[in-house]
């Protein structure tokens, strides 16, 4: 009975971790997508690589790209269609984000400073899933606005919401309600 119970506890760390590689993965090709407008480069489509022990590893491109506020520069900018953007630092894109609303959760392993953003031996990567976090939901509050949703419910036939949502989350379940009615 014991070693079964070891089992499980162990599948259930494997699904940890799994999770925590499949968020990741996600979320580097997520923001890939926006940085290069939906056109990512042949050579960054798969931004990982597996050494020789068969352990995955960001590409040297993508990680200074993260380390160098390069991608969220130029994510941000296809964002918003401003170009000024692309030379901004991580401070500047943390506070950017911080504009638009959003407020960045600290990863686990420490604060969410430009000094650990800018560290690449080894790459933070949880300092940066709480940046490209903040970069989806300021997405999300420009893609999902109340017109859009609005507007795209009534086609679906449903009668417009008074008042309408007032946060992303809602919008999108308001029109998910109405796809499925």
């Amino acid at each position: 009975m014991e070693k079964q119970e070891r089992t499980y506890v162990n599948m259930e760390a494997s699904d940890s971790v799994e999770t925590k590689q499949s968020k990741q993965r996600a979320s580097i090709k997520w923001l890939l997508s926006k940085a290069f407008n939906n056109r990512v480069p042949e050579n960054l489509q798969e931004p990982f690589y597996r050494d020789n022990q068969e352990q995955e590893h960001l590409k040297p491109s993508v990680a200074g790209g993260l380390a160098s506020a390069e991608l969220y520069g130029r994510a941000l900018a296809n964002m918003y269609a401003d170009p000024n953007y692309h030379s901004l630092n991580h401070w500047n894109i943390l506070q950017s984000i911080a504009r638009r609303g959003v407020t960045l959760q600290a990863p686990p392993d420490g604060a969410l400073t430009e000094t650990a953003l800018i560290q690449t031996h080894p790459l933070r990567m949880n300092a940066h899933l709480a940046v490209i976090e903040g970069v989806m939901a300021v997405y999300a509050r420009e893609v999902v606005t109340a017109e859009r949703v609005a507007a795209a419910t009534q086609r679906l036939g449903a009668p417009p919401e008074r008042p309408p949502p007032a946060t992303p989350e809602d919008r999108l379940i308001s029109w998910i309600n109405a796809a499925v009615a």
